[in-house]
């Protein structure tokens, strides 16, 4: 809690600063995407101030652990200027060009969590020559200046990928690493990042049930949540243009790399119409997994990430949290199935999406980057030089080591169904469109 009351106490001090070069900037270039609406935040501190914890809303929330909320949320309001003027520089110094890069033919992988999307966006991202894909830095940082600025001030030489990734990690809770191949210089999950960075996801599962599925909500689009949306929509398409812009070329194409397929992984199926919609030429495909291995796993790693989350940004976890993120897999996830299914059946006539089995693609990974490849439009599967990398990253140690460390997950965050309060029975007749349709039985 003094960490975080020390940085309100800081940024509320420059706040007679940032405040007006803010509302200038707003003036000139309009809100930027990565700094949410004061609608947003006061209707978070409406919850943390009224709300409780439990699936009910029922258990008593302490008050020194909705203090610690409301500080974090505050911390967030007074943050907002400072990171909205880092975005303006971009804007004077780039806007006018970046701003004039076509974003063709991207590529989205949007399945639902727990499904293997992130190792099999690593393989596709690694295939440089075909795909360019915003790492994961490039989406907590979106800012052209300070990654030119890096590179000029010789920055990268001194804060290498190793020593950052080292340093960062020594601070992760280790179950997470088991769980998520996390790299921050590898393409991760989008709008986690999005949700993390910008728009307070801690709060999100730190009070009742209702708001967690309220606002940890990639399932569908709400009064409570489209504007946040459109804005992640806004901002995929901006950092996309800035990734082209500064990777492959100026505006105006002279090299062939902008030819390469823009790739974007993660969970965002509510904004999925939006995308078609924006980009007629788009591809879509989703990772299916048997819903009970699926919503087992998602419980246990919210658990898992929430705990270290909660501790790094002292917030205070409810201790009925174990059987609230089990409800919210069940309530959550089975109504992203539905929606999951829906989508891929009105676009699939089109030839713009691909749903591949979980379950396959760890039995035969090559097979199913073949499928990848070809909806993709490379009509011969794998080119050769890809196919030599992936075959190499499969007889990797890294590869072998990550294996072992998903068998040795700690008792505590691998609960079974029955322990959380869940009925596999129960989440296999909701979900038993779902599992006949894309076939993925357990």
């Amino acid at each position: 809690m003094w960490s975080n009351l020390f940085k309100f106490l800081c940024l509320g001090a420059i706040l007679p600063v940032t405040l007006p070069l803010y509302c200038t900037g707003v003036l000139v270039y309009g809100r930027p995407p990565i700094v949410r609406t004061m609608g947003f935040y006061i209707e978070a501190l409406k919850r943390a101030l009224t709300r409780n914890w439990g699936i009910k809303n029922d258990k008593p929330l302490p008050i020194s652990a909705r203090v610690k909320l409301v500080l974090y949320i505050s911390c967030g309001i007074v943050r907002a200027p400072v990171v909205g003027n880092i975005w303006f520089i971009d804007e004077f110094f780039y806007g006018k060009n970046y701003r004039k890069v076509k974003v063709e033919r991207p590529t989205f992988l949007i399945s639902g969590a727990r499904s293997g999307s992130t190792q099999i966006g690593h393989y596709i991202e690694e295939d440089s020559e075909n795909f360019i894909a915003p790492m994961g830095i490039e989406l907590m940082f979106p800012y052209m200046w300070v990654w030119r600025a890096f590179i000029f001030l010789g920055l990268h030489k001194i804060l290498t990928k190793e020593r950052v990734m080292t340093n960062l990690k020594k601070n992760i809770n280790p179950e997470v690493l088991k769980r998520h191949n996390l790299d921050f210089f590898k393409t991760d999950t989008w709008e986690i990042i999005f949700l993390s960075s910008y728009c307070l996801m801690q709060f999100n599962h730190n009070l009742d049930l209702e708001t967690a599925l309220d606002y940890h909500n990639h399932r569908t689009l709400t009064p409570l949540n489209y504007q946040l949306w459109m804005d992640f929509v806004e901002l995929n398409h901006l950092v996309l243009q800035k990734m082209i812009y500064l990777r492959g070329g100026d505006a105006k194409g002279r090299t062939d790399r902008q030819k390469r397929i823009p790739f974007v992984k993660g969970h965002f199926l509510n904004v999925g119409p939006e995308l078609a919609k924006r980009y007629p030429k788009a591809k879509f495909m989703t990772s299916v997994r048997n819903p009970e291995d699926r919503f087992r796993s998602i419980a246990n790693f919210l658990y898992c990430t929430t705990s270290a989350l909660c501790k790094m940004e002292q917030v205070s976890m409810s201790p009925h949290f174990v059987e609230q993120v089990a409800q919210y897999a069940f309530i959550g996830e089975s109504e992203y199935n539905d929606i999951e299914l829906e989508f891929f059946k009105h676009l699939g006539p089109n030839g713009n999406t691909l749903a591949f089995s979980f379950q396959k693609y760890k039995k035969d990974l090559v097979g199913t980057m073949e499928q990848v490849y070809k909806h993709c439009g490379f009509s011969n599967g794998i080119p050769e030089k890809a196919r030599n990398n992936l075959n190499a990253a499969l007889e990797s140690t890294h590869t072998k080591k990550r294996q072992a460390r998903q068998q040795s997950y700690a008792e505590e965050f691998n609960q079974t169904l029955a322990q959380m309060g869940l009925n596999k029975d129960k989440i296999n007749e909701r979900n038993s469109l779902y599992i006949r349709t894309f076939q993925c039985e357990k």
